[in-house]
Formats: structure tokens, C-alpha cells, sequence
């Protein structure tokens, strides 16, 4: 999750949310008040979170309405993650971290808010709290070629499922930044001071899933667990199979290999 800073509104609104959904914004310590909460009703009011405004509902309710928050004087988060991550300021431990091909499309295909692709990238309220700057947000799009063949899913041609051609160019927008460009930065910066790292991008289909999703986001977790379903090619039992190996392999050595 990206970090927020501590004055951030959109945070303090999920706050605010969250502490009237459940009543603990009458109680004199609404913090305290939460702590104590029942983990049901604690979900009912973060789902509530994006009832309110309407203008700001959230794409199927990605990303949460709660992340962290930076606080100078909090031992955990004092910093930015970004700063933190660059400066090596987390633990030194060895890594797996992999994205899909196709992580970007499942949220380009959940809202109309995508026919304002910039719209989202600046937004900063709960449940879309990206805040890019309106100059960065153009900048990074203007990377990015509006032109079907070249957007995600990747490897679909020109088909544009029956959707807008903005939808192949967002998801490719999105999928970069929420997902492959942070993996990419991270694992680099671990690498560059001798973490032990190993990265993957997984690409392999899955029989019966929407062709306009590709290679989606959370696509790779019936691979890694092993919950295939009865009508997987003898291909995708043999690549979970594999990551099994690789993700049980690592959790009893630290090596996947």
C-alpha cells in the first residue's frame, strides 16, 4: 500500500467513517472505542466507507480505505515507504515478489470512472486515494500509446471486448503503477544490497477465465495453493505444481529453489 502522510484527508475521512459507523464517534476516546469494536461490525462500517460521498465510491472497493499513515515520531512508519525502501530501512530478510501480466484490468473494467483516466490517478479520497499530481498523471500517460494492440491484456491484438479502446490503454496505465512498477523498484532496491531475491511476472492462462481480464490480478492464487479448477489443462497443473514447490520450498529454508 502507498503510504499517506499524516494530515491526509482521505484518511482522516475513512476515520471519521468508520468511527460514526460504529458509534464510537460519540465516545469520548473514539480510538480506544474501535480497539474494542467487533471485527463484524469493524467490516461493516469499512464497507460503508464507500458509500459516502457518492462521487467517491471506489471501484470495487479497491484499493482499502485504510493504509498507513506516516507519523515522524512513529518507530514503524516514521517515513514515506518510497523514502524508507530507498534509504534500506526495512528488514533484511529474503523475498518472492511477483505481479500478473494483466494486474491492471480488473479495476479499468470495474468503473466508468475510466472514461477520465486522469480523474482517478489524481483522485485522493477513501477507497481511491492515489493522489498523483495532475502534471505526473499526464506526463505518465502520455507513455503510454492509446492504441488497443498495445494495451492489456496483453497479447489480445486489437479486440477490445466489446469496451471502450480506453479500457486496454487504463489497464495498462494502472496495472504499471499500482502493481509492476512498485515490485520492480522494490526488488531492485533489495537486490542492489545483497537481499536474496526472486522475482516472477506470471503469464500462464486459466481455462474459463473472461478473456477481456487476461492473466488478472489474484490470478495466480488457485496456482499456489493449489485449487486449480477440474478443467485445467495438464499445463497449468504442472506450472502449480511447480510454484508449490518453489512457494513451500521457501517457507521452510528461505529458498525456493
Amino acid at each position: 500500500f502507498k503510504s499517506a502522510s499524516q494530515d491526509s484527508s482521505a484518511r482522516q475521512q475513512a476515520y471519521d467513517e468508520i468511527a460514526y459507523q460504529t458509534g464510537c464517534s460519540r465516545a469520548s476516546d473514539s480510538f480506544e472505542c474501535l480497539r474494542t469494536m467487533d471485527v463484524n461490525k469493524l467490516q461493516e462500517a469499512h464497507v460503508a466507507t464507500y458509500k459516502l460521498p457518492p462521487d467517491a465510491v471506489a471501484f470495487a472497493n479497491f484499493p482499502t480505505a485504510y493504509g498507513p499513515v506516516t507519523i515522524s515520531s512513529d518507530d514503524f512508519l516514521p517515513r514515506s515507504t518510497t523514502t524508507m525502501i530507498q534509504s534500506g530501512q526495512y528488514a533484511n530478510i529474503p523475498i518472492i515478489s511477483g505481479s500478473n501480466l494483466d494486474e491492471g484490468t480488473w479495476f479499468a473494467a470495474a468503473t466508468s470512472v475510466f472514461l477520465d483516466l486522469f480523474k482517478f490517478l489524481n483522485s485522493n479520497r477513501p477507497g481511491l486515494a492515489i493522489g498523483i499530481s495532475p502534471l505526473v498523471s499526464a506526463g505518465m500517460c502520455a507513455l503510454y500509446p492509446n492504441v488497443p494492440s498495445a494495451g492489456s491484456p496483453y497479447n489480445t491484438g486489437s479486440e477490445t471486448f466489446g469496451r471502450s479502446k480506453n479500457y486496454k490503454w487504463a489497464a495498462a496505465v494502472v496495472g504499471d503503477y499500482l502493481f509492476t512498477a512498485p515490485r520492480r523498484q522494490f526488488i531492485r532496491a533489495a537486490a542492489s544490497r545483497g537481499q536474496n531475491v526472486w522475482s516472477y511476472m506470471f503469464s500462464q492462462p486459466t481455462a474459463g477465465a473472461p478473456p477481456e481480464y487476461g492473466i488478472s490480478h489474484t490470478s495466480e492464487l488457485s496456482y499456489v495453493f493449489g485449487g486449480l479448477p477440474s478443467n485445467a489443462t495438464q499445463g497449468s497443473k504442472d506450472v502449480s505444481d511447480k510454484m508449490m514447490q518453489y512457494w513451500i520450498n521457501f517457507a521452510t529454508t528461505l529458498d525456493p529453489r
